[in-house]
């Protein structure tokens, strides 16, 4: 059954999508109806149209980010709120690798060697600017047995593993509070951070205030109007809170762009099928990946935009 909350942002997608083409054929009639042969739409044009619609969703979509990422969280409900792990024998750890999650704050890493007297030995951060990416702790290698995480305030946290000076994963088992939700995405583990398995630019803004919205928290981005998080959501409840699923809604748009700009650029006097196609590819395509939102921006905004020029 359809999420009662995806209802609002589907209709208005599919309202300004349907404005959009209908807005586009109606130039074309417009353009069919005038003398000036070099402005209708052939054959040619549908043809060529086609083909880099095609290209265009193929290269957009291809290596636009990882489908998998950490789905369960490991809950640091308060201040205080502690996990504890413990390594299968006493080994040296040389990095420590973090997906991070909802919140803000920070983690005070400890170690021991039986479980009962501990050491602190440095901290992860989890500001604004990391949130849903991997991330390498900033500590000096350490030997121990036991490793603890502390949180100074309500965290949530993916996923974590430890490595090596060979850069091979220590395993790890749970022994306290949610830590097995810490441990039980292991195949997912990237070898380093990328733009293709994490939030960039951007992306720590909308991708999380979209989420959100999702998982009905009162959303850490309130400066632009709502539509835009609500259909990038769309995109997350289809494949997850991982790269693809909050990007592949804004990278649809872009395509989706392509037919309405071709005709656009049409009428204001493009005579070739090269200039108004390339030139659509080149909107679209920098629109459409330049920001998370912005594609939809554009694609709202560029019919009234023609009618301006043209009055």
């Amino acid at each position: 059954m359809l999420d009662s909350s995806l209802i609002f942002p589907i209709l208005l997608l599919v309202l300004i999508t349907v404005v959009g083409y209908r807005f586009a054929l109606v130039l074309a009639e417009g353009a069919l109806s005038r003398p000036d042969r070099e402005r209708q739409m052939t054959r040619r044009d549908a043809l060529i149209l086609t083909v880099i619609v095609a290209a265009y969703a193929l290269r957009a979509f291809c290596g636009l980010g990882d489908m998998t990422a950490p789905e369960s969280f490991c809950h640091f409900p308060e201040s205080g709120s502690q996990v504890v792990l413990e390594l299968e024998e006493d080994r040296t750890v040389e990095q420590l690798l973090y997906y991070t999650g909802l919140k803000t704050g920070t983690y005070t890493v400890s170690v021991s060697d039986d479980g009962v007297y501990w050491t602190d030995i440095g901290t992860l951060e989890q500001k604004h600017s990391m949130l849903f990416s991997w991330r390498e702790g900033e500590l000096a290698p350490f030997e121990t047995r036991y490793l603890r995480l502390t949180s100074d305030k309500e965290l949530y946290l993916g996923e974590l593993e430890v490595r090596d000076g060979d850069g091979e994963s220590i395993p790890l088992k749970a022994v306290s509070g949610e830590a097995e939700k810490l441990l039980d995405e292991p195949d997912i583990v990237p070898e380093s951070r990328t733009c293709l398995n994490g939030t960039y630019f951007d992306e720590i803004y909308h991708a999380r205030t979209a989420y959100e919205n999702v998982v009905n928290v009162y959303p850490y981005e309130i400066s632009h109007p709502p539509l835009g998080k609500l259909i990038i959501s769309i995109g997350i409840r289809l494949f997850g809170m991982n790269p693809f699923g909050w990007r592949c809604m804004g990278t649809l748009t872009g395509v989706l762009m392509l037919p309405v700009l071709y005709l656009l650029l049409k009428r204001l006097g493009f005579h070739t099928v090269v200039e108004a196609a390339l030139g659509a590819d080149m909107v679209a395509d920098a629109e459409s990946r330049e920001l998370v939102e912005k594609g939809f921006l554009t694609s709202s905004c560029c019919p009234a935009f023609v009618s301006y020029i043209e009055k």
